[in-house]
């Protein structure tokens, strides 16, 4: 069991790292093994906000090798996690395809994994309960027109900061996802992905999720919408996902429905979440609210 919530403004930006930080903390009791967020802001061209973990100090000089002399570097630093890995975060100013070569060299190496790097999208993610992430180096000052959150109940290997939600795919990195839920067919739908050319860091079922939809937008050219809808047909397992993009947020489940996500409406924003408790941060008397049905996909766009 896990949980997932998230924020979408309809009109305008908010500081909304810390408000989506307190809806996690109230579904809590849904997973402390670890907890993460991604917030997308208005898009800067030329401008990324990059964030890349660590295993070990002496990690630092590689990622700075590869990202010195291509790009401009400002207000490079480590902050530490609570695991062993070290997060290294840094603005960088540069053109698309600079940014896009800097990605695939660092996921190149197995020791160094980004967490995220584009023009309007910052994920923050650590181990334990998601109150870790109130600290965490853009959490609470950055505007932001939605954002998606997570908290983890592993199944599987914990002590790997990667494994932790939300997860982002090279293929198409503006785009992010959280899951709760398993998938049965995750080693075929792994290797299929693979002789697409698609490189994985981790053996978390939700990794394969952020990449076969980002696959589906680079690569097909489905919308968001299609994209989903596309998955539901081929993702087998119980499941349900909150998905975004640099003007979209999407939700979707498995046709079984056993996974839910709540939606409420309301005038200027929409939220989601595993439970109506997370809601509680934010009024919510004049909002209208439902599940997305079993086998349902679902989009917002600005």
């Amino acid at each position: 069991m896990c949980g997932i919530a998230g924020i979408f403004l309809k009109n305008h930006t908010e500081r909304l790292g810390t408000t989506l930080v307190e809806m996690l903390k109230l579904i809590r009791h849904r997973g402390m093994d670890s907890s993460g967020l991604a917030l997308y802001g208005p898009c800067q061209p030329g401008r990324y906000y990059c964030r890349v973990s660590l295993q070990k100090p002496e990690d630092l000089a590689l990622a700075k090798s590869i990202i010195d002399g291509k790009v401009v570097v400002d207000d490079g630093f480590c902050e530490t996690t609570n695991s062993s890995y070290l997060m290294y975060n840094a603005v960088l100013s540069g053109d698309q395809a600079q940014i896009d070569q800097i990605y695939h060299e660092i996921d190149s190496h197995w020791n160094l994994c980004v967490h995220s790097l584009g023009s309007c999208l910052v994920v923050a993610k650590d181990l334990g309960d998601a109150e870790n992430l109130a600290g965490v180096r853009f959490v609470a000052d950055f505007n932001a027109f939605h954002g998606i959150g997570h908290v983890r109940l592993a199944t599987e290997s914990i002590d790997n900061l990667n494994f932790a939600h939300p997860f982002t795919s090279e293929t198409f990195p503006s785009l992010s996802i959280v899951h709760n839920g398993q998938l049965t067919n995750y080693f075929n739908l792994r290797r299929r992905l693979e002789r697409a050319g698609v490189s994985f860091k981790t053996r978390n079922d939700s990794e394969l999720i952020a990449h076969y939809l980002a696959y589906q937008l680079s690569v097909r050219g489905k919308t968001l919408r299609e994209s989903l809808e596309q998955a539901i047909e081929e993702l087998d397992g119980v499941y349900s996902c909150l998905v975004a993009t640099g003007s979209e947020i999407g939700a979707f489940q498995d046709r079984l429905g056993l996974k839910p996500i709540l939606v409420c409406e309301l005038p200027d924003m929409v939220l989601f979440g595993s439970e109506r408790i997370c809601f509680t941060p934010v009024s919510v008397e004049a909002g209208e609210s439902w599940e997305i049905k079993p086998g349902e996909a679902r989009t917002w766009s600005h």
